[in-house]
């Protein structure tokens, strides 16, 4: 069973929680979840956050373990971050990867499986899918044609 959960927040900052180990701890109804001595079961034991402060509309990860964990947050200023989780002994964590080229606020962000791709969403209505190893350049870019927000893609 999965030892931690990793929770990826809204101001670009992420939190390691230690779940626990007996399944008759872990509360089973949402309402039972917030209350205040359920939360003392979960340890939290990491904390870091993008030396990039900005408000996110969206946030994917990548990777199952700290040490390889790293975060795809779509920010309000219509690009994406890409940026490792874990930095031992740091409380901020540089940006790796900038992805520019939308006009618009990013509503979704979704990695590839082997992690070699990221494809965002906008609400400028397009749909962008961008190569790791250089950013600049992009694998496709998809206008949608219809008058609706897209919210979410997946790799198949």
């Amino acid at each position: 069973p999965p030892t931690s959960i990793a929770v990826g927040y809204a101001h670009n900052f992420v939190e390691i929680f230690e779940l626990p180990q007996d399944p008759f701890i872990i509360p089973h109804q949402e309402s039972e979840l917030l209350q205040e001595d359920n939360l003392s079961k979960f340890r939290l034991s990491y904390s870091v956050r993008s030396k990039e402060n900005c408000t996110l509309f969206c946030g994917r990860f990548h990777n199952n373990t700290l040490q390889e964990l790293w975060f795809a947050s779509g920010t309000v200023f219509c690009h994406a971050l890409l940026w490792k989780v874990h930095h031992e002994g740091m409380i901020e964590a540089p940006v790796e990867k900038c992805l520019t080229g939308h006009e618009g606020i990013l509503f979704g962000v979704r990695w590839s499986v082997d992690g070699k791709a990221v494809c965002t969403v906008s609400d400028d209505r397009t749909i962008r899918v961008w190569d790791i190893s250089n950013p600049t350049k992009t694998y496709a870019g998809i206008t949608t044609v219809h008058c609706f927000f897209t919210l979410s893609t997946i790799f198949c």
